[in-house]
């Protein structure tokens, strides 16, 4: 499973830490220790976030489960399961992002991202959420790669690991009906049209093939013979 971690400073935690700024750079610039304190106060979350994110995402297994078959228009349902392997640790502020590709015959792909959330991890537990949707059209779909992000303690920090492991699913064409008047409109199309001709000698053959008749040759004798024989042949 090839995992690729990313951390990313949100536009909160920037604000956050401009003011543990403001507020240390003050008591060091007037030797205030009440202030120097509640700077460090304020330091101890914007800390906290940046290393917790990252432990939290490490021991987490996550799957993804797609439907063994799908037609064009049928309901798609796919399952992503995440399991806390910690022993004593729980995991909150969870979400997992899968994006849906559609391959197209030029190359080009057109893509659409989906995510679930999981508020809290147990330790041990496994849960189950899924998503749904539709695909309209037949052909090759590319789901991946999945992304587990949180933005636990107070969304300072995104921490997030990206599974480089994609499958595919293959829709087949959507299921039509057959209309009542489906001999008349095969009839009145060009192709249904054109009449067909029968080779059979008589009209009780069906396309040609008819029960099995023994046929029977005449043979004349002799032109002294006084009558004529039929020989079956």
């Amino acid at each position: 499973m090839a995992l690729q971690r990313q951390v990313r400073l949100r536009a909160e935690g920037v604000y956050y830490a401009l003011v543990v700024v403001a507020v240390l750079s003050g008591a060091i610039a007037r030797q205030l220790n009440l202030l120097m304190l509640v700077g460090s106060l304020l330091a101890g979350p914007w800390l906290f976030a940046a290393i917790y994110g990252r432990l939290a995402l490490r021991l987490l297994r996550i799957e993804r489960k797609l439907p063994p078959a799908l037609r064009a228009g049928e309901r798609l349902a796919v399952e992503i399961s995440v399991t806390n392997e910690r022993r004593w640790l729980r995991v909150w502020g969870v979400e997992v992002e899968d994006t849906v590709r559609r391959e197209l015959p030029d190359g080009d792909r057109t893509r659409v991202m989906t995510s679930v959330f999981f508020p809290m991890l147990l330790p041990g537990q496994n849960r189950q959420v899924t998503y749904t949707g539709s695909l309209p059209r037949r052909g090759r779909y590319i789901f991946g790669p999945l992304r587990i992000t949180t933005r636990f303690p107070m969304g300072l920090f995104r921490h997030s690991y990206v599974l480089r492991e994609r499958e595919s699913l293959v829709v087949h064409p959507r299921v039509g009906r057959l209309a009542r008047n489906w001999a008349k409109i095969a009839r009145e199309t060009p192709v249904g049209g054109q009449r067909i001709e029968r080779r059979g000698l008589l009209q009780t053959d069906f396309y040609g093939m008819r029960d099995f008749r023994a046929e029977a040759r005449w043979w004349y004798g002799s032109s002294n013979s006084a009558a004529a024989k039929i020989w079956p042949c």
